[in-house]
């Protein structure tokens, strides 16, 4: 491709980045007993050792699991690394699980979604964390969580200050 090392080195960063992204920050799974929430952190190495390699091709193309491409969006780097973790297709044409009847999805991240800029994170995605939880502790209570988005709390914050403020004036 002719990029120089540091430019190799940005573009390592820069994947890694936007694939945890659209990974990070959606679930966390809750021990009850406690109240305890554990965040669910995808974290790319870029250090190794690797089971998998990925090979950079300049510009755009049908990206797959070992083949990206710089071009490539979040998404579609983030639906890759998907597959790293053993997620399947969730579209025709892919390789889907469960055959005749594959879980297809329109908007998440495993599906048609892959080509959004916010693709939808569901939580089977984040199953196998759940389970690995629930086999370290046989005997704990947990719970998978949905992260609210920034906004959403935001929104939160200002409907529960206009109720406080609406609750206030109906006093005097």
């Amino acid at each position: 491709m002719g990029y120089t090392d540091a430019q190799k080195a940005d573009f390592k960063k820069a994947a890694e980045a936007a694939a945890e992204g659209v990974w990070n920050n959606k679930y966390a799974i809750k021990d009850t007993a406690t109240g305890k929430l554990i965040p669910i952190i995808v974290d790319i190495t870029l250090d190794g050792p690797f089971n998998q390699k990925v090979q950079v091709h300049e510009g755009t193309g049908r990206a797959d699991m070992t083949n990206w491409y710089t071009g490539d969006s979040a998404s579609v780097k983030a639906h890759e690394v998907g597959h790293m973790m053993g997620l399947f297709d969730e579209y025709i044409g892919g390789a889907v699980d469960k055959y005749p009847g594959p879980t297809l999805s329109d908007d998440g991240l495993m599906g048609l979604g892959a080509l959004s800029d916010k693709p939808v994170m569901y939580s089977r995605y984040y199953q196998q964390y759940y389970d690995y939880i629930k086999k370290l502790n046989p005997d704990g209570s947990f719970i998978l969580l949905t992260v609210p988005e920034p906004s959403q709390v935001m929104l939160l914050v200002a409907g529960l200050m206009l109720v406080g403020v609406y609750a206030q004036k109906r006093k005097t």
